[in-house]
């Protein structure tokens, strides 16, 4: 299972089901530099080197259940939604 966003794709995917909080990492590394856009605090990028290796969503099921996507802000200022999240909230952590 993956997700992609805009020209991310993330491998491993943790989704905490009883905090709706879902960890998506390109690779087994963790932590990083906050690279996230200001006004999506919700949805945080994280890279090393300047390579995007981690995204934390938020609330992505109520954001699903309500809007029927969960889009996200780049790093770069522009939305992209999730593709693959139905299938990674469906997962155990």
């Amino acid at each position: 299972m993956s997700l992609r966003v805009g020209p991310y794709l993330f491998t491993q995917i943790t989704y905490y089901a009883d905090d709706d909080v879902l960890y998506a990492h390109v690779d087994h590394r963790r932590g990083g530099e906050h690279v996230g856009h200001p006004d999506d605090p919700m949805h945080p990028f994280f890279a090393v080197d300047g390579e995007v290796i981690q995204l934390d969503l938020i609330s992505p099921r109520a954001e699903l259940d309500r809007r029927g996507r969960v889009t996200v802000t780049l790093p770069d200022g522009t939305s992209a939604d999730v593709q693959g999240i139905e299938e990674a909230l469906k997962q155990p952590a």
